[in-house]
């Protein structure tokens, strides 16, 4: 952020995180602000006109009490799943299952025929999202998410990122096309019964 003139770190945050609450600016001025040369800066401190202040952690309101964009570390897996434990434990455990995951999926997508376009879209999806939490793991040691979805902030979604939501939308993808041969197969059986008779 760029101070168009003299004013407190409180006022800033304030004029550029309008849809914030007042509480959520002032945390943020609290625990996440600093200057571009990285020195930690308080609400109640002055920028003057032109100084750069970087904000970290924060949290962007896109629709209030339903949608937000917030930085946060998730070490563990799903629902932060082990992201207590150690990372000596975690971070080999979730790479070497996402090498065999991407290591199966590529041996599936490469059996798929031609007309199995649905599947293959499916797999590929599930595979970049798998594959990119887990860049973000070797780079950092956690995955990053953002995607805050909320009825309010009482009931909340853990938090999220794309790559979560290609392996939703590839696993979604799998389970309807799973019924949808189901289908297909049990029609074909019917009519088939139908020609014996």
């Amino acid at each position: 952020l760029v101070s168009a003139q003299e004013q407190s770190v409180e006022d800033l945050l304030r004029t550029e995180f309008s849809l914030n609450t007042e509480d959520e600016v002032r945390g943020i001025a609290r625990k996440r602000v600093k200057s571009w040369k990285g020195k930690k800066l308080r609400g109640i401190d002055t920028v003057k006109a032109g100084d750069k202040v970087r904000v970290t952690h924060r949290k962007i309101v896109i629709i209030p009490n339903y949608f937000d964009l917030q930085y946060t570390r998730n070490p563990g897996a799903a629902f932060g799943f082990l992201a207590g434990e150690a990372a000596w434990i975690r971070l080999p455990l979730f790479i070497t299952m996402t090498v065999l995951a991407l290591i199966f999926l590529g041996v599936m997508i490469k059996g798929l025929g031609r007309e199995q376009r649905v599947l293959f879209l499916a797999l590929c999806l599930i595979a970049s999202g798998a594959l990119g939490n887990m860049i973000d793991r070797i780079a950092y040691g956690w995955v990053i998410d953002f995607i805050v979805w909320k009825y309010t902030d009482q009931y909340r979604w853990p938090t999220f990122n794309l790559a979560d939501v290609w392996i939703v939308v590839g696993s979604a993808l799998v389970i309807l096309g799973g019924i949808g041969e189901t289908i297909r197969e049990r029609r074909w059986a019917n009519a088939m019964s139908e020609e014996e008779e």
